[in-house]
């Protein structure tokens, strides 16, 4: 495990928080529970990192800071598989556009073919219970 990840087995009182402000910004109904809550600037980085990012970032108009690391606006909601990934440095995201790709470049996801292959029909799974 490196300094980008932590052991998510261990729920500390500001972690619980953390993923209850996360939660109630973006979950508008539907269940989370195979969402992971995760910071966008690691939390093992430490309130000092983020700080100096918002100091030397550019362009912004605002000064409605965030100053700490468990700050909501540093989350969101990940699937829990693609999180595993993420951690284990098998799966990144990818900002376009960038250097070398517009969002062009990518790939659109293409259409669900049901089980009966009808190609113009998606296939419905329903949530697990």
């Amino acid at each position: 495990m490196d300094d980008r990840t932590s052991d998510a087995s261990v729920v500390t009182d500001c972690r619980a928080d953390f993923r209850t402000r996360v939660l109630k910004r973006n979950v508008t109904g539907d269940s989370a529970r195979f969402c992971d809550v995760c910071h966008i600037l690691p939390h093992s980085k430490g309130d000092d990192y983020i700080l100096n990012v918002i100091h030397y970032r550019g362009g912004m108009d605002y000064r409605d800071d965030i100053q700490a690391t468990d700050d909501p606006r540093n989350g969101f909601l990940l699937n829990l598989l693609l999180h595993r990934r993420l951690g284990d440095g098998v799966s990144a995201f990818l900002k376009t556009p960038n250097f070398a790709l517009t969002v062009d470049n990518i790939p659109s996801t293409p259409a669900k073919t049901s089980q009966r292959g009808d190609s113009n029909k998606s296939l419905h799974t329903p949530p697990l219970r």
